[in-house]
């Protein structure tokens, strides 16, 4: 004998969520990065939770976090993270059942931002070995003949990309300045005159930036009795962030030390 019995058989279907509606984005050094997402649809609303991990499956970067709740990412990139792209996976779930889900990728770029070299110039004697001036005026004293060498071998960049260097003289008779070839300018030789102060500038440059100046002051003491006074008198400068007031004191057989702050005094001394 057979008998019948009739059942209902009643097919379930979860339609997963809209995959994410993310987008390409720039992130930049030392700045604030925010982004948030659109919420996904679902046709079964189901409620939806949301992860973003690297496109590789390995986690976000150390400097991003994503809260979930809310489908936004922050963080703040510095220099060691950049320049560098992140493609970047996130995946949005139902709690349907069975449990459904769709993803959606994004790139996200943080370009390395460039910023100016920094220009540090001293000078000393060589041979025998370096001398640099006071902390304050970046000043040298020497005497004639001696050879002084421009340094600027302590510049550098943030970045540390190449840098080239451009020694000018703007105070002073003007002197010859040697380069050592090899070192792309970083040094700078002149040998001394007989008497007088002389400025020197120095502004280093990667590929995009010029630095802000350095500035460094020699001055010669006379070995030899000067007969007039220097027709001019070198003005006030700012060296670094320290401003100076000029004040020079010559030495020679002909007179003694005195400062020129604006005149120049000239005193005779039979034990000089």
């Amino acid at each position: 004998m057979f008998s019948e019995a009739a059942f209902t058989l009643e097919v379930i279907h979860n339609f997963p969520p809209s995959a994410p509606a993310v987008s390409d984005q720039t992130a930049t050094e030392r700045e604030a990065f925010v982004y948030t997402f659109p919420a996904s649809t679902d046709a079964d609303n189901h409620a939806i939770t949301y992860t973003a991990v690297l496109a590789n499956g390995y986690p976000l970067p150390g400097w991003l976090t994503f809260d979930a709740a809310n489908r936004t990412f922050r963080g703040t990139p510095l220099e060691l993270d950049s320049p560098k792209r992140h493609q970047i996976k996130v995946t949005a779930f139902d709690n349907g059942w069975p449990p459904a889900s769709s993803q959606s990728e994004f790139q996200l770029w943080v370009p390395e931002e460039d910023s100016p070299p920094i220009a540090v110039a001293i000078a000393g004697l060589y041979p025998p070995e370096m001398k640099t001036g006071d902390s304050e005026s970046d000043l040298l004293r020497v005497h004639s003949g001696d050879e002084v060498t421009l340094d600027g071998s302590g510049s550098s960049d943030p970045e540390g990309a190449t840098i080239s260097f451009e020694w000018t003289q703007i105070e002073g008779s003007k002197v010859t300045l040697d380069y050592l070839e090899k070192e792309g300018h970083k040094y700078a030789t002149f040998i001394a005159p007989n008497w007088g102060t002389f400025v020197f500038k120095l502004v280093v440059k990667d590929e995009y930036f010029f630095s802000d100046p350095d500035f460094v002051r020699v001055t010669v003491d006379g070995s030899e009795y000067v007969e007039d006074p220097p027709d001019h008198i070198f003005p006030a400068l700012s060296f670094g962030s320290a401003a100076i007031e000029e004040q020079v004191y010559w030495v020679g057989p002909g007179h003694r030390n005195c400062p020129v702050t604006g005149s120049y005094g000239w005193y005779w001394s039979s034990d000089l």
